[in-house]
């Protein structure tokens, strides 16, 4: 055995089993910002790219935030912002917004997307539908985009 692993405490079964099963994940952990942007994983918080959305389940939209060095409420901005360009992108003016899926479900629509903490970072989440007409509870992707990139422009 080499001296120094015999003075330290890697020189002990315990030790190195404990090491052993955490090797994983420091793995996964260290491997986590190279995650492709569209991947499906409980490691997408560590991904450097603050949003990313799915398509589903069904015609709904997940849009998820994770942001770095922001407050929870520009989190919800963001995501919000983030909700009116993919309605933009697809050339639709309206879009309805649910903070869950129950509320999906239940076409109980909310101006804003929940936001919480994971791993003491702000954290959004939203599940929108594109629509083409207005109606009620639905919000003007136009309108939004406007207000929000003069506000969060007013911000910085």
């Amino acid at each position: 055995m080499h001296p120094f692993l015999s003075y330290s405490i890697l020189a002990t079964a315990p030790a190195r089993r404990t090491l052993l099963r955490m090797a994983p994940l420091v793995l996964a952990l260290a491997l986590a910002p190279c995650l492709p942007a569209k991947s499906n994983d409980a490691l997408a918080f560590l991904r450097p790219a603050p949003y990313w959305e799915e398509q589903g389940p069904g015609r709904l939209i997940t849009v998820r935030y994770h942001g770095r060095h922001v407050t929870m409420h520009r989190a919800g901005l963001e995501t919000l912002l983030r909700c009116a360009q993919i309605a933009a992108q697809a050339n639709k003016p309206y879009f309805a917004l649910y903070q869950s899926l129950p509320d999906a479900l239940a076409d109980k629509r909310s101006a804003a997307p929940q936001v919480t903490t994971l791993v003491q970072r702000p954290s959004a989440l939203a599940y929108i539908l594109l629509e083409d007409a207005p109606g009620p509870g639905l919000l003007s992707t136009a309108q939004l985009l406007r207000e929000l990139e003069a506000q969060l422009k007013e911000d910085q």
